[in-house]
């Protein structure tokens, strides 16, 4: 069990294998929980960031922000512990 969530974790995904993804990194169900709000708030912050580029900042320095933001992105590996946790692509 979790130390930040006191309710045993029953989440799963029509787009990856929970399973999978709790064996290959020895994670339990509330760990992928804890790292799937992650993503959501990284996803809704590049949202957001990305909508005040495209107000902020020229064209050109929009869309190097943009691809820059990404590109990191797309390489982000969450931590649990000690391990580092790379999720399957989810469709946003």
């Amino acid at each position: 069990m979790s130390t930040t969530d006191p309710v045993v974790s029953k989440v799963q995904s029509p787009y990856f294998s929970v399973d999978a993804l709790m064996k290959n990194n020895q994670l339990n169900r509330n760990e992928v929980l804890s790292i799937l709000r992650t993503r959501s708030l990284v996803n809704q912050l590049k949202k957001e960031l990305v909508t005040q580029a495209s107000l902020y900042l020229d064209p050109t320095e929009a869309k190097r922000f943009i691809d820059a933001m990404d590109g990191a992105l797309n390489n982000t590996k969450y931590t649990v512990g000690d391990r580092f946790i790379k999720l399957p692509k989810i469709k946003d």
